[in-house]
C-alpha cells in the first residue's frame, strides 16, 4: 500500500498538509465536503477555506478555524496555490486506500 505523504508548506511556520480518515471525515460531516467528489474548479472561497483547515489539522489538531484566513491571506501563492497543494495531500490519501483521485468519483 501507497504510503499517506504529507504535502509541506510555509505558512505562518512550517506545516504539512495531510488528510487521513479523521480529518476526511472532518470536512465531509463539518462542511459537507466530499473529497472523493470534489471538483477543485467549482469551489469558492469559504470551501478553498475549509478544505485548507481540514488538511492541516492532520498534523495541528490545535489549530483553529479562525486562524485560517489569515494563514491563506499571507501565503505567498495565494488561495488557490493552496488548493493545488490540499487536492495533492487529498490524492495522496486516496492513493493510500486504494480509490484513486479526488473529483473523479472512483470508486473500487
Amino acid at each position: 500500500m501507497a504510503q499517506n505523504i504529507g504535502i509541506p508548506v510555509q505558512l505562518d511556520k512550517p506545516r504539512v498538509m495531510r488528510f487521513g480518515m479523521d480529518s476526511a471525515e472532518f470536512a465531509e460531516d463539518k462542511y459537507g465536503i466530499n473529497l472523493m467528489q470534489m471538483d477543485p474548479k467549482k469551489l469558492g472561497f469559504k470551501q478553498i477555506k475549509q478544505i485548507v483547515f481540514a488538511s492541516l489539522l492532520e498534523n495541528d489538531p490545535n489549530l483553529k478555524y479562525e486562524e485560517i484566513g489569515t494563514l491563506i491571506d499571507t501565503y505567498e501563492g495565494g488561495p488557490f496555490e493552496l488548493l493545488e497543494k490540499a487536492t495533492e495531500a487529498a490524492q495522496n490519501f486516496f492513493r493510500t486506500t486504494g480509490r484513486g483521485k479526488p473529483g473523479r468519483g472512483n470508486t473500487r
